[in-house]
């Protein structure tokens, strides 16, 4: 008789669902290797359901689903004796006989957060059900005890008691991060162990990173060299990845685009640090050596350690997230590291484990780790989360389709009142729509069309607590269907708004400080948005307060009253090197501009922006709108990436799952591009839209995965992921990382 079971699909990245004859694949891609998936399968009637993180992925599928008992096995990790091995993280495993059970009996969406979390359960297992929960590791055997009431203990077949260890769904350890594409001209990174070993290629180079990061606190991890080829440029390796590419390459040999955010302690005792080798930094090591980092990241200093003994802090830069991994340089290779970010101070297996936790009693380690230092687990990363912990009530996406109805249609299910919404039909060609609370409920501006404002009139859109309502005219409510993207800024009860209070005039706006005074604002300080409207002065040099308290990464200008293009300012543009003599053109498909047009070569601050005196800036006696984003940590990034023209593309590290990313190519006449979850709810995404043209939604060649840790292209396509070509990238959150509350980003 055939078995019958589920399982991912190793090539095509699937959950299936196997009834004897058929796999039965989910259309959703499940390949984020970084955070925990929770997944139910239902057999009613011998058809199945399965849920992924609460979410349905299959819907009454099969048709030959059976539980049997008797001399059938039933098998936990494998199809059968060393066929479809499992290789990843299991716990908390229910098996309930006789009785379909909802995704919620085991699980729950924290009502602060919105994120799916695990709950303990309390129903019955019916008579041949188990619950295996693995944490009796006094045993080979204690492993496969039955924790129900009804003893169907498993017998255990290739598992050590040092495959239990710590990483659990609600405290996820750090680990590799195996999907950054960390390859080497040599060959592959291999990757096994739950990323937890690592081995480098013979030949070549490449180095791999956590999948955890932080900004603030002071971390430990250890690293054991389990054996080698050729140790010459073997290193355990920081990296400070605020806005760089993980694609591989020298460890610590400028493979990233912030190179010099890089330090390694290469095996010769060599230390490699902001692109300058130091030989006589320490003591040199081999197989059979822990290598110990703590990284300070509060007094920014970096200290590694060989077999417990400091081999002397050093000072890093004062900027980005860092995390810890291993690599090689060119010269190395065949190098096999074992991990430990507090979750397994055995080495897997290599080791006797020692039990040493941190200095907040959680962890793993062999020697114990510095003052102060801790692990890089979820319940250690609060301290450095945001204060936004729900991102949807500062930004969302809300799709609705138009009525084209004479009177006003509301579209709801926000969570917040927007005060900027970007508008785009997906199904017919027609330009981008912004409308915001600042230039009032009848102005409307199009792109790419680079026409004046246009006063829609009544009855045309109005602002609501949870929406907006659209009418007639504008665009907006054709019989089509529609994205809207929406932030929050401050509200919209005076002409001034800052943080929900509205204020009459500039200055008591404190709004006041520059040589143009704006005309009206709404400010969010929390989220870092704000809307500003100004007249110009045609003075180059004139500044403009634009509340924020934080200096902005992301800038749109348009001019309203008159035909211009709508400049935009990335923090990045010119692989950030003086981005201000920069600009991109949201309605043209071109890179970014070389020409101090929009800032007059002057970097904008934590309180003004500086604008030159073109007509598309600052005309005198023209009227301009200026979105401002800064950026927040676990809420918004901007950045920059390389393409790599691959299916296996680039990795970029967020910090945080995303809810909409925006990419535009640094140079050549390609669009830009827009993907976000709510359009398309599962990995791969193919769903695109495109600021710069009034196109259609696409729905192929533009593959994507958004992941709870950053985003990966699956794609070769010129928009967003060609090989020799930088990208910069504008996102926003969906779930936020780790919070105050216990909550841990899911796998997507």
């Amino acid at each position: 008789m055939a078995g019958r079971g589920f399982a991912f699909h190793t090539n095509n990245q699937t959950l299936y669902l196997y009834d004897a004859n058929a796999l039965n694949e989910s259309t959703s891609k499940f390949r984020d290797t970084s955070a925990w998936y929770h997944i139910v399968v239902q057999i009613n009637s011998g058809v199945a359901t399965s849920y992924v993180n609460g979410v349905l992925t299959h819907n009454a599928v099969g048709s030959g689903f059976t539980l049997t008992t008797g001399t059938n096995e039933t098998r936990i990790g494998s199809y059968s004796e060393n066929e479809y091995d499992f290789g990843g993280y299991m716990a908390e495993i229910h098996l309930v006989d006789g009785s379909v059970v909802a995704p919620t009996s085991f699980g729950f969406t924290d009502p602060v957060t919105g994120i799916w979390m695990p709950k303990r359960y309390e129903g019955t297992y019916g008579t041949d059900g188990f619950y295996l929960d693995f944490s009796d590791n006094s045993s080979t055997a204690a492993l496969g005890i039955d924790k129900s009431p009804n003893g169907n203990d498993f017998a255990v077949n290739n598992l050590a008691v040092t495959d239990s260890i710590l990483d659990t769904p609600s405290n996820n350890f750090c680990t590799i991060n195996s999907i950054q594409g960390a390859s080497s001209s040599g060959g592959t990174i291999g990757f096994s162990e739950g990323n937890l070993k690592v081995v480098t290629p013979v030949s070549g180079n490449g180095n791999c990173l956590g999948t955890l990061t932080a900004e603030t606190g002071k971390w430990y991890a250890e690293i054991y060299i389990v054996g080698y080829s050729s140790l010459d440029r073997s290193a355990v390796i920081a990296s400070g990845i605020a806005y760089q590419t993980i694609t591989g390459g020298n460890a610590g040999e400028g493979s990233n685009a912030t190179a010099n955010l890089d330090v390694g302690y290469f095996h010769s005792g060599m230390m490699y640090k902001n692109a300058t080798e130091n030989s006589s930094y320490g003591a040199s090591y081999t197989t059979g050596d822990i290598i110990g980092v703590a990284l300070d990241l509060d007094n920014r200093t970096i200290n590694f350690y060989k077999n417990n003994s400091a081999q002397g802090a050093v000072s890093i830069a004062d900027t980005g997230d860092w995390t810890i991994g291993v690599g090689d340089g060119s010269g190395g290779g065949g190098t096999t590291f074992a991990l430990n970010y507090g979750q397994d101070s055995s080495f897997i297996g290599n080791k006797t484990a020692q039990g040493n936790t941190d200095a907040n009693g959680i962890g793993d380690f062999y020697y114990s780790p510095p003052s102060g230092h801790r692990a890089l687990c979820a319940k250690n990363l609060p301290v450095n989360s945001t204060s936004i912990v729900r991102p949807q009530k500062h930004y969302d996406t809300i799709l609705y389709t138009g009525q084209n109805t004479s009177s006003l249609y509301n579209v709801t299910g926000l969570e917040f009142a927007p005060d900027l919404v970007w508008a785009k039909t997906r199904t017919t060609s027609m330009d981008n729509i912004f409308i915001d609370t600042v230039r009032g409920n009848d102005k409307q501006l199009n792109c790419p069309d680079y026409s004046a404002e246009v006063t829609r009139g009544t009855p045309s859109y109005r602002f609501l607590k949870d929406g907006f309502a659209v009418g007639t005219g504008g665009n907006m409510n054709n019989p089509q269907n529609y994205a809207a993207w929406c932030w929050k800024a401050g509200g919209s009860s005076n002409t001034y708004n800052i943080n929900g209070t509205g204020y009459g005039t500039a200055s008591a706006a404190g709004l006041d400080g520059g040589t143009i005074d704006p005309t009206g604002a709404s400010i969010n300080t929390e989220s870092g948005f704000s809307i500003i409207t100004y007249t110009g002065n045609g003075s180059a040099g004139a500044t403009i307060a634009h509340g924020l308290g934080k200096k902005p990464a992301w800038i749109m200008i348009k001019c309203r009253s008159n035909s211009d293009n709508w400049m935009v300012y990335h923090q990045n543009a010119n692989a950030a090197v003086d981005p201000e003599d920069y600009y991109f053109e949201l309605n043209a498909n071109g890179g970014d501009i070389n020409a101090t047009t929009m800032l007059n070569d002057t970097a904008p601050t934590s309180t003004q922006v500086t604008i030159g005196s073109d007509n598309s800036v600052n005309g005198s006696s023209r009227t301009y709108v200026m979105y401002c984003w800064s950026e927040i940590t676990r809420y918004s990034k901007f950045g920059r990436y390389n393409g790599n023209s691959s299916s296996d593309g680039t990795y970029v590290h967020l910090g945080f799952r995303p809810a909409v990313i925006i990419f535009k190519k640094y140079s050549g006449s390609d669009s830009w591009e827009m993907h976000d979850s709510t359009r398309t709810t599962y990995n791969g995404m193919t769903a695109a839209l495109y600021p710069s043209a009034t196109s259609t939604e696409t729905t192929s060649g533009r593959e994507i995965d958004f992941l709870s840790n950053g985003f990966k292209q699956r794609n070769a396509n010129g928009n967003t992921n060609e090989s020799g070509h930088k990208y910069i990238f504008m996102a926003f959150a969906e779930q936020p990382g780790t919070t105050p509350f216990d909550t841990v980003t899911n796998a997507r």
